[in-house]
């Protein structure tokens, strides 16, 4: 019970309530909001929130974080995995057609947002860790990531973005071309 409401302690420091006091204490089931940091041998530093404390309270928190995240049951694969399964996916589609340097840049920014929003989904929804801890091929085809696709091929080269993003949609220039307008009303909407 001790370490739980620590961590809470250190949670509510580094973000910074200015009521943490009180906050902890209602946690802690105290309705009157009477709480000490001195029950749990903190230094006046750290209840007057000094640079260092706050420094050193926020890598206890990310450590303690990063631990409680990695020894979980089906964790969340390397982002070496997320890299290797997407490049494999994409290099058999791009027939050679598309500049090795685009196509780097490319996996780089799919794997990022992958793996971003996998980790999210694997923390927020912990009754489908197993569903986030491993990339889904399938995954790709969303539209949202079709989507970067083409936007990333277009900002990096308008001449070809229609060939290299039809190439690796499995899709017509012309479909490419076609979604572009959908999305841009889909936009306007908002």
């Amino acid at each position: 019970m001790h370490n739980n409401v620590h961590s809470q302690l250190l949670v509510l420091c580094v973000l910074g309530h200015e009521r943490s006091e009180l906050a902890l204490a209602r946690s802690y089931g105290s309705s009157s909001g009477s709480f000490s940091f001195a029950n749990f041998n903190l230094t006046n530093a750290t209840h007057e929130r000094s640079e260092l404390a706050k420094q050193t309270i926020h890598k206890t928190v990310v450590l303690n974080l990063k631990n409680m995240f990695w020894k979980a049951k089906n964790k969340l694969k390397p982002k070496e995995d997320f890299y290797s399964k997407i490049e494999n996916y994409y290099l058999d589609k791009a027939l050679g057609k598309i500049p090795k340097d685009l196509l780097n840049d490319l996996f780089s920014l799919i794997t990022r947002d992958q793996y971003n929003s996998y980790g999210i989904k694997w923390h927020d929804y912990p009754k489908s860790r197993k569903r986030y801890s491993e990339f889904k091929i399938s995954d790709l085809e969303h539209p949202y990531t079709q989507n970067d696709i083409i936007v990333f091929f277009k900002k990096r080269d308008k001449v070809n973005y229609k060939l290299y993003s039809s190439l690796l949609l499995n899709m017509s220039e012309q479909e490419i071309v076609e979604f572009e307008i959908r999305r841009e009303e889909f936009e306007s909407y908002f």
